[in-house]
């Protein structure tokens, strides 16, 4: 029981990091994006895993809360 509350715990602080995270770049705009020489591509390729890893943050806590609501905890 201690175990699942230290889990639960956890993951409420990754989403509760994770929307302040969300809401920085609102506050404290970043730079404007260098370009390179290995191109627009990698830009691109930049910042869809910079998305994938949002959206994993987002789907990890989620898909826990989820599970226990299906428990009926």
């Amino acid at each position: 029981a201690m175990n699942l509350y230290v889990h639960i715990s956890v993951g409420l602080a990754v989403i509760s990091i994770l929307v302040l995270g969300l809401f920085w770049p609102l506050a404290d705009p970043p730079p404007p994006v260098e370009h390179t020489a290995l191109g627009a591509w990698l830009d691109r390729a930049g910042r869809l895993t910079h998305y994938v890893l949002y959206a994993l943050l987002i789907a990890a806590p989620v898909s826990g809360i989820v599970l226990q609501f299906a428990r009926g905890n």
